[in-house]
């Protein structure tokens, strides 16, 4: 599960490579000027779990005109999660704290340098897949959408399996349920929050 997610991270590496300045840097590596992280009232302790603060304290810093880079040459060591159980909790509540985010910076909804635009076509296939093929049991024409939905979906993680098996063989093999499993937490988790915040709630709703 750890060297999954160790490829994940490293997809998103990737993509900041190629740019002179992104608006996101995750806290395990991350480095900010005291001063800085001190006029800007550092973490916002709206979130009270690990699983939106660093990314909205970046977004703060970077609609002020701070400017953030990739170091691609700093080494740093991280423990990911080793459960599928533990993951799928780790994505529920980044979902679920988006909602907040969004909330904050609604400008970022449409993109940031840290979130692909194919993770959030993965989220939206996985949320309509379920429904189609339920549908799909009383209307069997809704199977062709379901299969369109999976094709599509599989088209979207190609990328990042190409570069999976050039890496890890064995995760590159696992990794299109991971993805979908992780599409489904994201989504929910989302879901929830929002559903929470519609009703005046948002809350740490504990799973």
């Amino acid at each position: 599960m750890a060297r999954f997610v160790q490829l994940e991270y490293e997809d998103k590496y990737d993509r900041m490579c190629g740019e002179p300045y992104i608006d996101f840097i995750d806290t395990y590596s991350a480095a900010y000027r005291k001063s800085v992280f001190q006029e800007n009232d550092g973490f916002d302790p709206t979130f009270p779990r690990a699983s939106g603060e660093d990314i909205d304290f970046s977004w703060r810093l970077s609609r002020k005109g701070h400017k953030m880079v990739f170091a691609p040459n700093a080494v740093v060591y991280h423990r990911h999660v080793a459960s599928l159980l533990d993951y799928m909790r780790r994505k529920y509540y980044v979902g679920y704290w988006r909602v907040l985010m969004y909330r904050h910076h609604p400008g970022k909804m449409m993109s940031d340098s840290h979130t692909p635009q194919t993770l959030k076509l993965q989220v939206g296939l996985a949320g309509l897949l379920i429904p189609t093929l339920l549908g799909a049991i009383l209307w069997q024409e809704l199977l062709w959408v379901s299969l369109a939905i999976i094709g599509i979906f599989v088209v979207s993680i190609l990328p990042f399996e190409f570069k999976a098996a050039r890496k890890d063989l064995a995760v590159a093999t696992v990794a299109p349920g991971l993805l979908f499993l992780r599409a489904i937490a994201l989504g929910v988790g989302f879901a929830v929050g929002l559903l929470g915040y519609l009703r005046g709630n948002l809350e740490d709703a504990s799973v």
